[in-house]
């Protein structure tokens, strides 16, 4: 996916529609929001060996109890925690639906029995995981292991070249009714 996302020329009659349409016409190769400013792209994320390590440090700690996830890693060197929290798209863990009382999500999250088996090498999910705004569109890829994803070492080149397998999002549209 190239860094010099499409822009929606300005106008002040410019519908929303307009604008919706737009980024549903574009986001396949990444665009600019016309009413946001944010870039809004379709991209494929890897089930990769951070994911892997931080899903074991949480099983080793909570198994498949409720854990806060911020105090588990914090401290730990070499866990920034970030990655953690994308393996929801395999349903392999779920957030509390809990939220603090300033009303910021709770941080707590437990490892479903699916993130078990695969945390215990009993399981294997496909590699990709294609997201747009952080929502899942598909699932897809070859059957992926822990152990795959912890033997993989991390390829900047590939993942920057790699195109978008956004085919056969077309025909799913699932979360698409609006932008």
């Amino acid at each position: 996916m190239s860094t010099n996302y499409k822009r929606l020329a300005y106008s002040p009659t410019r519908t929303f529609t307009e604008a919706r349409d737009f980024v549903r016409e574009n986001r396949d190769e990444g665009c600019i929001c016309p009413c946001c400013g944010r870039i809004a792209a379709v991209y494929d994320r890897a089930l990769h060996a951070t994911m892997a390590k931080e899903a074991l440090l949480m099983y080793r700690v909570c198994g498949g109890e409720w854990g806060n996830w911020p105090d588990i890693y914090d401290g730990v060197p070499g866990y920034q925690g970030s990655s953690f929290p994308k393996l929801k798209h395999w349903e392999l863990i779920e957030m509390s639906p809990e939220k603090e009382e300033n009303g910021s999500l709770s941080g707590w999250w437990r490892i479903l029995p699916k993130g078990i088996a695969f945390l215990e090498n009993r399981l294997t999910v496909p590699k990709y995981a294609t997201l747009y705004n952080n929502r899942l569109l598909d699932i897809h890829g070859p059957e992926w292991s822990v152990v795959d994803a912890l033997a993989e070492k991390f390829n900047y080149e590939e993942m920057m070249s790699q195109p978008t397998n956004t085919a056969h999002i077309h025909n799913v549209e699932r979360g698409f009714q609006r932008i």
